[in-house]
């Protein structure tokens, strides 16, 4: 059932979700600033250390999720002629 927004009780529905989402992503915004201000409070390091052979092997994937990317990509402008010629 499609929500109709031209009568009051679609506006309404709707208004209420809005502003649930907008709650909802407040809730994560303040969650997401007390998390960093606790870790800067205890002086944390956030940051990341990677040796060489991670960063090649991220690397590697990387190139390896775009080659196929463009795989999918290309397979999904085949049509039945192509594969049955």
């Amino acid at each position: 059932m499609p929500l109709n927004t031209t009568d009051a009780g679609g506006r309404l529905i709707f208004t209420v979700f809005g502003a649930i989402a907008e709650f909802e992503r407040e809730i994560i915004r303040e969650r997401t600033r007390a998390g960093l201000d606790a870790a800067l409070f205890a002086q944390v390091d956030c940051r990341i250390e990677i040796n060489a052979s991670a960063f090649e092997v991220t690397i590697e994937l990387l190139v390896a999720s775009r080659v196929a990317e463009a795989a999918v990509s290309t397979l999904g402008k085949l049509t039945l002629e192509d594969c049955c010629a």
